[in-house]
């Protein structure tokens, strides 16, 4: 190891000083991904977690600049051994980014490396103050970030990026769009001409069947559309417009439960509901969403899966979570502290002016 030092940080970003160790050599620089936020015990992942470190897996394992990924670490035994592998690729540069807890983002890369370069952010110092003043003596430079840090979330994340890697970051550049693989859009195809047959033969075969994916859970009940909600969406919606196929998109941990729930539902007979959930690879839902002519969500990452498809959406949100609102969103509705303060109406009115646009 070496001797731990606080570096001079200049304001606006980090100091610049020369080392021999940033040159181009054989070995690669590495992004560290850790759980988020990285907490000193890993906890176990919730039941509506299971499988989301493979759903992350099979969408960066797409993109061809990226070579190793460190799944997130559900126990300490896991993240070991994750540091371990890391050690082995011997990295030049480690560069983490980190708006929590960021004291041990910065400690575990240096574990991971006593000899790389390693630049990061720092967060504000409200608790664990000396913890963070120790890890930090083993940054070589790093940014402190603002307390309150205003602005789109896009904005800010490009503003440090920006800070981090200097003039190589284009902050005009467009959100990213998701591709679809092929195949996955065909198998999502003929899934949904599969469901729409029966309701194309039973109403006006002239009236195209429309799907409307809706996307009532996430990770927090603040975020949550109660299901008695759900189902009077569905029924008002279904009402104005009996060419509708709804599709529910929930957590593989939901499937069984979610679609008992339709089953015994003695309302919803007689429309044409069908519950989902990608078992096969991620890209079934991104394809779902690409083929949709509507996606009703509430707060979580299908929103920003659908602004990057241009899905027509409605987005169900909470007001001090604006700054994460998606672009290309086509209708937002905002509850003060919960999703389910919105009301029904509010909800069937913009789905169904949506649906005409």
């Amino acid at each position: 190891g070496r001797p731990g030092r606080r570096p001079y940080c200049r304001p606006g970003g980090p100091s610049r000083r020369s080392s021999s160790r940033t040159s181009s050599t054989s070995r690669p620089a590495g992004w560290r991904g850790s759980p988020s936020p990285c907490r000193s015990r890993p906890r176990r992942c919730r039941p509506r977690h299971t499988g989301r470190n493979e759903t992350l897996q099979q969408w960066l394992s797409t993109e061809p600049h990226i070579n190793v990924i460190y799944p997130i670490a559900s126990s300490k035994e896991e993240r070991s051994a994750q540091i371990d592998k890391a050690k082995q690729q011997d990295y030049d540069i480690i560069v983490f980014m980190a708006r929590v807890r960021s004291e041990n983002y910065a400690r575990i890369a240096r574990l991971i490396s006593s000899r790389a370069f390693i630049i990061g952010t720092k967060s504000q110092p409200l608790k664990n103050w000396f913890r963070k003043l120790v890890a930090f003596r083993h940054v070589d430079e790093f940014i402190t970030l603002p307390k309150n840090e205003t602005g789109h979330i896009n904005q800010v994340y490009r503003n440090t990026f920006s800070q981090l890697f200097g003039d190589s970051v284009n902050l005009n550049v467009p959100v990213k769009a998701l591709t679809v693989p092929e195949v996955s859009e065909n198998q999502m195809k003929q899934w949904l001409i599969a469901h729409k047959a029966k309701q194309q033969s039973a109403e006006n075969a002239a009236q195209t069947v429309k799907t409307v994916v809706i996307n009532h859970l996430s990770t927090n009940q603040r975020r949550d559309l109660p299901w008695a909600t759900v189902l009077n969406v569905i029924r008002n919606m279904h009402n104005a417009n009996k060419a509708l196929l709804f599709v529910i998109n929930v957590p593989p941990a939901e499937l069984e439960k979610i679609t008992q729930q339709v089953a015994t539902e003695s309302s919803l007979k007689s429309i044409n509901i069908q519950v989902f959930t990608a078992q096969a690879d991620f890209f079934q839902l991104p394809a779902l969403l690409k083929l949709s002519q509507l996606v009703i969500t509430v707060e979580t990452a299908i929103m920003h899966l659908a602004s990057g498809l241009h899905a027509p959406q409605v987005v169900l949100m909470r007001e001090n979570a604006a700054h994460w609102c998606p672009v290309n969103v086509d209708k937002v509705l905002y509850g003060k502290t919960r999703v389910n303060e919105i009301s029904e109406s509010d909800i069937t009115q913009a789905a169904l002016d949506t649906l005409q646009d």
